[in-house]
Order: C-alpha cells, then structure tokens, then sequence
C-alpha cells in the first residue's frame, strides 16, 4: 500500500541519546548535563518499566482510540475540523501518538505544509502498521518532552519527583500525562 511508499523518519529506527548524568558514591544525582539537542534525558525504558498508571493517563489525555485507529484517527479529525470551523481559529489538534511520534523525529525547519502533514500522516500509519502499540507508547514516552528541557518519562519523573518511574503515585502520573501537552506552558 501506499504507507509503504514513505520511509519513517531515521531518528526513529535509532535509540534515543541519553544525556550524561553524574552520581554521587551513593548513587544520589549530582549533574545531568544537556544532550547536543539542548534537553536532558535518560537512557530509554522498556514498555515493562512503565507504570500502567502512566500509559493510561497518556492515552486518556493525548489519544483515547490508540488501541482502535490506524495510525491516524479520522474521528479525531472530524471533530478537530469541526471544534475548528466553530471557533474560526485552530482551537483542537487530532494528531495520534503515532503521529506526535512521527513529528517528534522529523527534524523540520518553517511551517508545516499540507503536504508535509500527508507526509506524516502516511508514516504514522506505516508505523502503526510495523510496530507493536506497546512499542509506540514506550517509543512516545522516551522521546516526547515534559519541559523544562527534560525529555522522556524517566527523566521526566527524576526531575520533577525526585524518583525513578516505577515509584510514581497516580497523581504524579496525572500530572506527567498533562506536561506534553503543553510542556512550555504547563
């Protein structure tokens, strides 16, 4: 089909970097220095080490059919458009994981274009149709960012807690599900 025609995006196939992080003896963080992109993040998990509570909060607020579209939710879509022609400005999004996963990859310079969007539209669904959904969510969780320069769950739970991932209370995965939404603004 058509999705094969499209590449997904370089970065995706590699893992993502890890910034260096420096520990005290006792294993207490001393310094976590920024990677070349200006972020800091941690090696990347597995889908195992990700709380359940975590995945189904991001789900809820990022992408509700995660487990039922294709990559690219045309429900969303319609409503999105629709939200839209109501406010007469972009007031709702419809990107899926998949696509945010996509975006996040594809180094771009200047506005995306409709033909970009298709792009990425058709290598969302590429992906969908070669990757697991748990490898997916676990790809979005370590690559997307949680502001404050901190990219992925793990370091997202480090920095803000003070904790590893798996020790995250349900409010604190609450909170990490709202971040990536608007990291900068939240």
């Amino acid at each position: 089909g058509v999705p094969w025609l499209v590449p997904l995006p370089e970065a995706l196939l590699k893992p993502p970097p890890s910034s260096t992080l420096y520990l005290a003896r006792d294993g207490t963080p001393l310094r976590h220095l920024l990677n070349e992109d200006g972020t800091r993040s941690a090696p990347p998990v597995q889908f195992s080490e990700i709380p359940p509570l975590l995945a189904h909060a991001v789900l809820a607020a990022e992408d509700k059919r995660f487990f039922s579209h294709g990559g690219v939710d045309p429900l969303a879509i319609a409503r999105a458009a629709w939200d839209n022609a109501q406010a007469k400005r972009v007031v709702s999004g419809a990107s899926t994981i998949h696509q945010q996963l996509i975006k996040n990859t594809t180094p771009r310079s200047g506005k995306r274009t409709l033909g970009i969007k298709i792009v990425e539209a058709l290598q969302a669904r590429r992906l969908a149709m070669s990757w697991s959904r748990e490898d997916v969510l676990t790809a979005y969780l370590n690559r997307i960012s949680f502001g404050n320069l901190m990219t992925g769950a793990a370091t997202a739970a480090s920095g803000y807690f003070h904790k590893p991932l798996g020790d995250l209370t349900p409010a604190e995965c609450a909170l990490l599900a709202a971040l990536p939404q608007s990291p900068s603004r939240l």
